[in-house]
């Protein structure tokens, strides 16, 4: 052996002691048995240790794969770690290796509703556990309810929870079911209250902490929802999901933006990103933070960053092109506000930017025509005016020899109109961001910034924040027109529709001549249902300014909603005839002809135009609607469509071709129609309504929650709230129904929804109809309509004496109303027969070709004994109601029966008998049984008694 061998055989001699302690070592490991791993894996999972948990684990498994025990606990430590799908089949494996189904149903349970697997997780819940100790069968139950929460249905769900609550009071799990079920209804007072039982016996529950963070959160209450969500946050870090982390995060960020606390919003922003880089949220919360440090080009790649993920999302469009301009870079702005204005043509930030775009590259008569074909569209659109007076201003300067390139693009205006947009889309820390970047030079600009904060608030939610701030603005500029009408409007957010009425009249006394506090005064008017009085408004104001189309077209609509059409058609063929070219003003002259039934006059008119105009849509879109007037279904729908192909980026008239579908029984392409249109337009919330409606109408409630529930997470509560009491009044859900039209009218009452109210308690038989129509009326005092409603109502219901009240005020204001004439008549018919003849004889001035009205005229005479004026009106009466009015033959045949004329005896017997056959109320048709009874008792005209 050479020396070389020899140092190798002495390395590696004393190389195998080392080896042979390791293989003993090895060996010692491998020794442990299964059952000893699987108690260090218990362990390791105890301490959340999952890696260690799952090698463990695994080492068994591999070697003993029917050890369910081991499957068993690597569910758990899969489903600790969300790893929902590996749960679900080692849960199984356990199952099929001996574990208990039972045992095993509430942790399968919890990761297929994890994985959305809801049918599922029902099946699996379903294995039996009646001998599990009453917490997990509390859980199992609630779990249950997440299932079928999961899969929209909300009653199973709400009864899932209750069984829970029924074995355990303070479940958490259960309390956060019904708060999401709250939630889904726009109750923000029920998910208060079922989330603070949940933490007050559990303070530092997770769920409950996150979701009262939300509901702090959208009941505006930021200071209360960053306390909640930094709870959440510190005492449950290692249990909250990823989605509970990055919403939490979100939440966050955007409520301290909006409370001024931009450095903790940052670290929130920043946790966001880390988590998921391409957040579109918060991508543009840190482009918020960005702006506010001048930084505008981050701030723009950080937009087209959630534009990449939502590239249709206007608010996040609306603000690239804004910061494309504050970087000197109009050019890149106008592709952006090219989509906004395509998918939101009447967006006051986009026009604004538009117009001065356009102004800038000396392209006046397009930003006027823009501008001026919105005020056509929209006169009462806030802002509007202002911006069309200023183009107009800049116009003027410009051709007297002043230099106004690039006039409006910078200026305090257009960023108070981008913020208040920001605002209206739902983007207050938006909003805050520009108003913080505005530096108002005069006196008069810092009155514009104060404005602009009130509608921000009003746009944001905060009605009472809104309403001190218009007060102290109203008080340090009692003359200016615009702060009062704020205030005005500010009052009618809060509801007080009469202190509106009342700062107006004061602010119009001031001002006069002021249009503006004029055109305000008839819009609170026309709220109040007082159209005889905005009428009044607004027609000395159109008479000084004749050629003012927005106000001819606004007296035309007041005319017809007082029930005036003929006045409103006149006005209207006059203005065309001094302006016969103004489109606007003939396609609402067609509009008054097809409201006014005068079809033929509007279809002459759409030709004449469509002749000049082949393929104009609004012309097109006419066409169709006179087509199905009269009764040419299949030639409306394919020119609706015509018209809806010919404007792609107006989701109305496509709405109007399904709504044209859904009108000729056609549900499902209806509902096809819609469906695509909300692919297409997802921001176009009309589509939503209209689509619930139509799954409701064809019994599918489940998909029409889900519509109202989208506009939930959109943040349009109040019309998610109106929707939802539609759809449960489609279902017959009427106490539900009622409480979501309750909480509609809570936030924004009008007549619609206390008329919507009355009508659904009605129907279901529930308590107190009418109190929906009297609490209206304390806020609305002379809304006729309303005032007509509950009279005829109190009437119905023995209430004869405040039927009368309520009909004689409606004649103070409107003295000619067919309506509270006649019923007055029928009220005093029995105690003060003169008043009632002269009540019906007014009535019968007013509306003599009326069958209802000539009968109640007729049958009063009757009941006086004046028949020979009485019987020829009844009879002119049942000759023009034919089969519709079984109670006028029934007035006619006891009038003829009276007179006794043995000619009339079988035509009286005849009409009593098709009136009872036809139906009539229980005293009416006693009546006329008793009569026909009589007349077969009365001789013929031979002299033989029948």
């Amino acid at each position: 052996m050479n020396n070389g061998q020899a140092r190798s055989s002495r390395v590696a001699a004393g190389l195998i002691p080392v080896c042979l302690a390791g293989v003993v070592f090895l060996a010692g490991c491998s020794s442990a048995t299964p059952e000893q791993r699987v108690a260090k894996a218990r362990q390791a999972y105890q301490q959340h240790n999952y890696h260690a948990a799952e090698v463990q684990l695994k080492t068994v498994l591999r070697k003993h794969p029917d050890n369910g025990a081991a499957w068993a606990l690597l569910g758990h430590t899969s489903l600790a770690e969300r790893q929902y799908d590996d749960a679900i089949h080692q849960f199984n494996k356990a199952k099929t290796n001996g574990q208990p189904a039972a045992a095993l149903a509430l942790p399968l349970g919890r990761a297929l509703v994890a994985s959305g697997k809801y049918q599922q997780a029902l099946d699996a819940l379903n294995e039996p556990e009646s001998k599990s100790p009453d917490h997990v069968r509390a859980l199992v139950a609630s779990l249950r309810g997440d299932a079928e929460l999961g899969l929209g249905d909300r009653d199973k769900a709400a009864k899932a929870y209750d069984d829970a609550l029924s074995i355990e009071p303070g479940l958490p799990d259960a309390l956060q079911g019904k708060a999401r079920l709250a939630l889904l209804r726009g109750d923000l007072a029920g998910a208060q209250a079922a989330l603070s039982k949940a933490v007050s016996a559990h303070p530092d529950d997770v769920g409950s902490l996150v979701l009262l963070g939300q509901v702090d959160y959208r009941s505006n209450r930021c200071e209360n929802a960053v306390k909640r969500l930094n709870h959440a946050m510190k005492v449950g870090a290692q249990s909250m999901t990823a989605s509970q982390q990055q919403s939490g995060w979100a939440l966050l960020a955007d409520c301290e933006l909006r409370t001024g606390d931009p450095d903790a919003a940052q670290k929130n922003i920043n946790s966001l990103l880390a988590a998921n880089q391409n957040n579109p949220f918060g991508n543009y919360l840190q482009a918020l933070m960005d702006i506010r440090q001048g930084d505008y080009q981050n701030a723009a790649n950080h937009v087209q960053a959630a534009l990449n993920v939502d590239p249709n999302n206007v608010r996040s469009m609306t603000l690239m092109a804004w910061i494309r301009i504050a970087q000197g870079r109009p050019d890149a702005a106008q592709p952006f506000l090219t989509r906004v204005l395509a998918r939101s043509p009447d967006d006051m930030a986009a026009l604004r930017l538009q117009a001065g775009l356009w102004m800038a590259q000396n392209q006046d008569d397009q930003a006027r025509d823009l501008l001026e074909n919105a005020y056509q569209r929209h006169p009462d659109q806030p802002g509007l005016h202002q911006a069309l007076s200023d183009v107009l201003k800049q116009l003027k300067q410009k051709q007297s020899g002043g230099d106004q390139a690039g006039a409006g693009l910078n200026t305090v205006s257009v960023q108070l109109d981008l913020a208040r947009s920001l605002a209206r889309m739902g983007s207050e820390a938006a909003a805050q961001t520009v108003l913080s970047k505005i530096k108002p030079s005069t006196a008069a600009e810092q009155s514009e910034v104060a404005a602009a904060r009130v509608q921000i608030a009003l746009a944001a939610g905060h009605g009472e924040q809104a309403l001190q701030q218009a007060k102290a603005l109203a008080e340090q500029a009692p003359q200016d027109a615009n702060a009062q009408k704020l205030l005005a409007q500010s009052y009618v957010a809060a509801g007080d529709i009469a202190k509106a009425a009342d700062v107006l009249a004061k602010a119009h006394a001031a001002n006069p001549d002021d249009a503006s506090i004029i055109r305000a005064q008839a819009r609170v008017a026309v709220s109040q249902g007082r159209y005889a009085d905005a009428i009044a408004d607004l027609k000395p104001l159109h008479e000084a300014h004749p050629d003012d189309t927005s106000l001819t077209l606004a007296l035309a609509g007041l005319y017809t909603k007082a029930g005036q059409a003929d006045r409103g058609i006149d006005l209207l063929q006059s203005a065309v005839h001094n302006q016969p070219q103004a489109d606007a003003l003939n396609q609402a002259l067609a509009r008054a002809y097809l409201f006014a039934g005068k079809t033929d006059q509007a279809v002459t008119l759409i030709n004449t135009q469509l002749a000049a105009h082949k393929q104009d849509a609004d012309w097109l879109h006419l066409l169709g609607v006179a087509q199905l007037i009269k009764g040419n279904t299949d030639a409306g729908l394919k020119t609706l469509e015509r018209a809806a192909e010919q404007a792609p980026d107006r989701p109305g008239y496509a709405l109007d071709v399904a709504k044209a579908d859904l009108s000729s029984g056609h549900r499902d392409e209806a509902i096809d129609r819609l469906q695509k249109l909300r692919r297409q337009s997802p921001d176009f919330w009309p589509a939503a309504g209209f689509l619930a409606l139509a799954q409701a109408g064809g019994g599918d409630i489940d998909a029409a929650l889900k519509q109202v529930s989208a506009l939930r997470e959109a943040g349009r509560d109040y019309e998610a709230n109106v929707l939802d009491g539609d759809v449960l009044r489609a279902a017959k859900r009427f106490e539900q129904s009622d409480a979501a039209y309750e909480k509609a009218y809570k936030q924004h009452p009008s007549r619609q929804l206390a008329m919507a109210m009355f009508d659904v308690r009605q129907a279901g038989q529930l308590d107190d109809p009418a109190k929906p129509l009297e609490q209206w009326l304390n806020d609305s005092p002379d809304d006729a309509e309303t005032m007509l409603t509950l009279a005829a109502w109190d009437q119905q219901h023995a209430k004869a004496d405040r039927a009368a009240d309520l009909y004689r005020k409606v004649l103070d204001k409107h003295p000619d109303s067919v309506v509270a004439l006649n019923n007055l008549a029928l009220i005093n018919a029995g105690d003060h027969p003169q008043r009632a003849l002269d009540y019906a004889r007014r009535a019968h001035q007013q509306a003599p070709a009326n069958p209802a009205i000539a009968d109640t005229l007729g049958w009063i005479m009757v009941g006086q004994g004046d028949l020979g004026s009485g019987i020829p009106l009844l009879e002119t009466a049942e000759k023009s109601a034919g089969d519709s009015s079984p109670e006028i033959r029934f007035h006619l045949g006891a009038a003829l029966a009276k007179r006794g004329r043995a000619s009339d005896q079988a035509r009286a017997r005849s009409l009593l008998s098709k009136a009872i056959s036809a139906g009539l109320p229980k005293d009416e048709e006693a009546s006329a049984q008793r009569l026909i009874k009589q007349l077969g008792k009365t001789p013929d005209a031979n002299g033989a008694a029948e």
